[in-house]
């Protein structure tokens, strides 16, 4: 991974420098961002669920 150690999701903008944890799989860090953007998003756009 010489010499750039960052990982970036494009999606959520979230960035690392665990390039080797990551593709050791350690990627909850990722997934939790995802789901609080995904939430996020809906929310503001009005579409909450009762």
């Amino acid at each position: 991974m010489h010499p750039y150690t960052n990982v970036k999701d494009l999606r959520t903008n979230v960035e690392t420098t665990a390039a080797t944890e990551v593709l050791d799989g350690k990627i909850d860090f990722f997934i939790k961002e995802s789901l609080s953007a995904t939430a996020k998003l809906h929310y503001f756009s009005g579409q909450r669920s009762a």
